[in-house]
């Protein structure tokens, strides 16, 4: 099952996945706003785990340390993306920051394929550089958490530190080329399907094309 709660100064998506019989959780881009995250954990008797980073960006990683000292779960990213993590990378995000800024340390430092689980939840990160260096897409039953790699008929931005528009298009491609369909569920805006993105983005098309 999944939740979504949207958080901070960017709207950012903020999931929870979840088993509805053991409540067993996962916390994903805790973006901001720890004391809604963790208003939503108690209301529902989650217990959580692991909290999953798509990538290291500011507005995706706000409240993990809050997150995670509130609940003993294990911080996961992509190693590329570790960095991001430091103080002194989101320093440039002043205005942001009006509730500071704890630094949180990853537990695990995911790679491409990289599997993890939690009770009866399983999830696989799958890299897709292009928004930044380690940016990825979390995987979990017919389920997707496309971070800031897919959204609604488009895609991240390649304009920021890291970015890179053919690593994007390479990205977007290998998500396409997966067997089956995903619910999309994206870092930002509203939820899609994989299907649907194959047949309408047109940066999906255009990376399919090369």
């Amino acid at each position: 099952m999944v939740m979504k709660i949207i958080v901070g100064a960017i709207s950012t998506n903020c999931y929870f996945l979840y088993d509805k019989e053991t409540k067993a959780a996962m916390v994903i881009d805790p973006g901001d706003n720890a004391d809604a995250i963790l208003k939503v954990i108690r209301e529902n008797g989650f217990e959580v785990g692991y909290i999953l980073l798509t990538h290291g960006h500011f507005d995706h990683i706000l409240a993990a340390q809050g997150v995670k000292e509130a609940t003993g779960a294990k911080l996961v990213v992509h190693k590329d993306d570790a960095p991001r993590l430091l103080s002194s990378a989101v320093e440039d995000y002043q205005p942001y920051l009006s509730g500071g800024y704890k630094e949180p340390k990853p537990d695990i430092l995911a790679k491409d394929g990289e599997t993890i689980s939690f009770g009866p939840l399983e999830v696989k990160y799958v890299s897709t550089p292009g928004h930044t260096e380690g940016s990825c897409v979390i995987l979990s039953g017919d389920v997707m958490f496309s971070g800031d790699t897919l959204f609604y008929r488009e895609c991240g931005r390649c304009d920021l530190p890291g970015g890179d528009y053919n690593e994007m298009l390479r990205s977007l491609k290998k998500l396409a080329l997966l067997p089956g369909d995903y619910t999309v569920y994206p870092g930002h805006g509203v939820k899609s399907t994989l299907s649907d993105e194959r047949l309408h983005n047109p940066y999906i098309r255009q990376a399919m094309a090369r």
